[in-house]
C-alpha cells in the first residue's frame, strides 16, 4: 500500500491516499508535480531549492517502488476499510466502546 503524507487533494502538501488511481496514471501526475517543481526551482530560496529537491527524490523513490511492484495501490474505499478495522481492534484492545 502507497500512502502518501499530508493532504494531496489540497496541494503539494499531499493527500493520504491517491483515490483508485492506477500505477500508470498516479506515475502521470507525479511526473507532473516534478515538473512543475522543477519549472519553480529557479524562484525558489536555496533552502525551498533543497525541499524541493527532496520531494523529488520522495516521489522518484515511491514512482520506483510502483512501477517495480514493491508496493500495491490500493482504492480509497479499501484504505477507509482497513483504517476503520484497525481503529476499531485498538479501541476495542485498550478496553474502549466501539
Amino acid at each position: 500500500m502507497l500512502v502518501l503524507p499530508g493532504s494531496f487533494g489540497r496541494g503539494i502538501e499531499g493527500r493520504a491516499v491517491f483515490r483508485g488511481l492506477c500505477a500508470p496514471r498516479f506515475c502521470m501526475v507525479t511526473n507532473r508535480i516534478l515538473k512543475s517543481l522543477d519549472e519553480d526551482r529557479e524562484m525558489c530560496t536555496e533552502q525551498q531549492a533543497e525541499v524541493d529537491a527532496a520531494w523529488r527524490a520522495e516521489f522518484r523513490r515511491r514512482i520506483d517502488d510502483i512501477e517495480s511492484g514493491r508496493v500495491q495501490l490500493i482504492d480509497y474505499e479499501e484504505h477507509k476499510r482497513r483504517v476503520r478495522t484497525a481503529l476499531e481492534e485498538s479501541r476495542r484492545r485498550r478496553g474502549l466502546s466501539v
